[in-house]
């Protein structure tokens, strides 16, 4: 019998967040006949940590919840002291799984696997789950000196990623490929998820009900469905928007709600474990982000047959057909938003054949047994090939 492909996957911590949900939810549709799986988490999470869900499902996970980044940037040595102590712990993490393939996600991790293991018998690869020019100077610098070293297969979530992250000179075009982010069309399926025990939208049973989930932070736009909401009520059209999610601008957007005057049709639930029960119970989501790379978010609600309004940023316009399967506006415009919420607010058919649609294109071209499938395919060639890919 021949020996397992090792593959030790890097996150930033077990903090939940889209990176770490996703690599969890993987887990459930990976090979482990042919594959031996670990995860790593770095730093102390900062919000829920999902170590035990990892755990559940029968993984191995080296929790080394080291302090995170905001205890040590009021000095450069700080930095470079915080990263020596991180290097050494996670050195020894390889040292004791021995992986033949080291699969980083977001920043931090792929810096640091990339610059202790370049030139090494291990494979690397690296997945950008956004645009790298959307990140600080800090991070676009250590993001290209990395992978210059250490030459990584970059894998992109959408083709809008791997695009601008190589016209933009971030990413040799020769090294990055593009792997679809994907949904469990089986666990999100509509016919198979009831709505949540306590619904909030029970609260208001006549107005439309929209779903938005995400951090609160700026990039994912809160602020403009805020302001959308405000030319809903001047339109007399009842709507109660419930957010899933929580982050650093909660107490800037509950200020915001309440000086617009629609606190009355906005609730910022916190996060939610029952994210699925909730978009059983809307009847539109919506994404007005600024910028992303192939929102989870959006393809759960879309394998839920929900209608999509999104901003068309990174991978959206890949996914959504713009009037048939949901719809496209640009990013930071709330007259779009408002617009399109008013369209299905007063049509209930266009509502549901839209989120016919919806599922019936996430269920053909982005299931997570497709991106599991594509990521093991990725792993046995570079492996094979010791580490290139082309």
């Amino acid at each position: 019998m021949a020996e397992k492909i090792r593959i030790l996957n890097v996150l930033r911590s077990f903090g939940t967040g889209g990176a770490e949900t996703l690599v969890l939810s993987l887990f459930g549709k990976h090979n482990r006949e042919d594959f031996e799986w670990a995860v790593c988490g770095l730093m102390e999470p900062q919000r829920k940590s999902l170590l035990k869900d990892f755990e559940k499902k029968g993984i191995k996970c080296y929790n080394l919840n080291l302090p995170a980044w905001s205890h040590y940037q009021k000095h450069p040595l700080e930095v470079v002291k915080k990263i020596m102590i991180m290097a050494k712990e996670f050195k020894k993490v390889c040292d004791d799984f021995k992986p033949d393939v080291i699969h980083t996600h977001l920043l931090w991790p792929a810096f640091l696997a990339n610059i202790l293991f370049f030139g090494s018998n291990i494979a690397l690869v690296t997945t950008f789950h956004n645009v790298i020019l959307g990140g600080s100077k800090l991070k676009q610098w250590a993001t290209k000196l990395s992978v210059r070293i250490a030459k990584p297969i970059c894998i992109a979530c959408s083709e809008a990623v791997r695009q601008a992250n190589t016209s933009s000179g971030m990413i040799p075009e020769k090294l990055c490929v593009t792997i679809h982010n994907g949904v469990d069309t089986d666990k999100f399926n509509p016919r198979r998820v009831k709505s949540p025990k306590n619904n909030p939208f029970d609260e208001q049973p006549q107005s439309l009900h929209v779903l938005q989930v995400g951090n609160l932070e700026p990039r994912k736009g809160y602020e403009y469905t805020i302001k959308a909401l405000a030319k809903l009520n001047k339109e007399n059209i009842p709507a109660l928007v419930c957010c899933a999610g929580e982050g650093s601008e909660r107490n800037n957007l509950e200020k915001l709600a309440e000086k617009m005057g629609v606190s009355e049709n906005i609730r910022f639930l916190g996060i939610r474990k029952d994210v699925k029960q909730l978009l059983k119970a809307a009847d539109v989501f919506i994404m007005p982000s600024l910028y992303e790379g192939l929102s989870i978010a959006m393809l759960e609600a879309m394998s839920m047959e929900l209608p999509i309004i999104a901003s068309n940023v990174g991978g959206a316009a890949e996914v959504i057909e713009d009037g048939k399967s949901g719809f496209l506006i640009p990013p930071a415009d709330a007259d779009a938003l408002a617009e399109k919420l008013i369209i299905l607010a007063n049509n209930e058919q266009l509502r549901h054949n839209i989120g016919k649609q919806a599922r019936k294109r996430i269920v053909k071209n982005y299931s997570l047994r497709k991106q599991a499938l594509a990521l093991e395919g990725l792993y046995r060639k570079i492996v094979k090939n010791k580490g290139n890919y082309l």
